[in-house]
């Protein structure tokens, strides 16, 4: 898992007790936070950046606001890719009412 952030090492030291309700621990309250399964989380994990980092114990933590931003970034990375593609030929031409 690559997907160390410097907040990330600080949140381990102060929430480490898991007092603050921002935090997650495990795979499963994770992905219910995401609204998807187990495996996509970590696949996420694994491929694309998901921010998250494995405790002593060999758990995974991160936090809800860290999840949102890198949803967040991620739409905004896509939205702003899409919007970089030529549109699609015909899809925007006026309709003109046939005789």
């Amino acid at each position: 898992m690559t997907l160390y952030h410097d907040t990330l090492s600080g949140m381990l030291s102060r929430y480490a007790s898991k007092e603050s309700p921002d935090v997650l621990i495990g795979w499963t309250p994770i992905s219910r936070h995401c609204c998807v399964c187990e495996r996509t989380v970590a696949r996420w994990a694994k491929r694309h950046g998901f921010p998250a980092c494995r405790l002593p114990d060999g758990r995974i933590m991160t936090s809800k606001s860290l999840i949102d931003q890198w949803i967040m970034a991620r739409a905004r990375a896509y939205t702003h890719q899409q919007s970089d593609e030529p549109e699609p030929r015909g899809l925007h031409q006026e309709l003109t009412p046939e005789s």
